[in-house]
């Protein structure tokens, strides 16, 4: 049986990213069209499951290929132990709520992608879009002994 090599799936992934990102603008930091908001220096916020399957689409991969590929490479913050990267949370943006699928992709990830096969030489700003405080209990033990988001990702308003 053939070891399964994540390095070439995860430059699949990035291409994918750099070229639709040419293509689509608001691939990213637009709330109600982009398959990931970016909420501080460190980590995006990507819809679950439309990141990946957005992933599977652009790289004739399967969903599930895709996130067992972000996950095995670290793109993704997972927990252990079943390393499952998807969690629900409360989003805001302009006042209204809303709950939401998500996992936490790792900004190099995104933005590496963009500097090469989208020749995007700045990092993107974050977005409007901030997490409710009434998820901060799920999100501290996702992000155990890691790099926590920015308390400016946080916001009830």
């Amino acid at each position: 049986m053939a070891l399964t090599d994540y390095q070439e799936i995860l430059h699949r992934l990035q291409k994918a990213v750099g070229e639709s990102f040419l293509e689509t603008p608001t691939l990213f930091n637009v709330p109600g069209q982009s398959v990931a908001l970016k909420l501080d220096a460190n980590y995006f916020l990507a819809l679950s499951p439309g990141f990946s399957n957005f992933l599977a689409r652009k790289t004739a991969l399967l969903p599930a290929r895709v996130q067992e590929c972000l996950v095995k490479t670290g793109s993704v913050v997972t927990q252990a132990p079943d390393r499952n990267p998807v969690v629900t949370v409360t989003a805001v943006h302009r006042g209204k709520k809303f709950t939401l699928l998500a996992s936490f992709v790792l900004s190099d990830f995104i933005e590496r992608s963009l500097q090469l096969y989208a020749n995007l030489s700045y990092p993107l700003e974050t977005s409007d879009v901030r997490i409710c405080t009434s998820s901060k209990p799920v999100l501290d033990a996702l992000f155990a002994n890691k790099t926590p988001l920015h308390h400016l990702a946080f916001s009830d308003q």
